[in-house]
């Protein structure tokens, strides 16, 4: 395969070959952060967007960040809400 052909099909592998839904949230806004009940952390804490992430299992991620201790970690779009 071409790099041509190997970079195209990277980036369609990346953006879900185009069926991917559009993220709700942007880089940099303050969302807050609804755990599953599983979850330890305390509903409705507030984080901001660090990075968009690909879809998994049928949902769109994000990488957030802890305003309170700088924690990172990835949660899906139904999980955030805006701040």
């Amino acid at each position: 395969m071409s790099g041509a052909a190997l970079s195209g099909a990277a980036s369609e592998a990346m953006l879900g070959g185009g069926t991917m839904g559009t993220h709700k949230f942007a880089v940099g806004q303050a969302v807050s952060f609804s755990p599953d009940r599983h979850q330890e952390h305390t509903k409705g804490a507030r984080f901001k967007i660090v990075r968009l992430l690909p879809e998994a299992a049928n949902a769109l991620q994000y990488r957030v960040k802890s305003e309170t201790d700088g924690h990172e970690r990835v949660v899906r779009e139904d999980q955030l809400a805006r701040s």
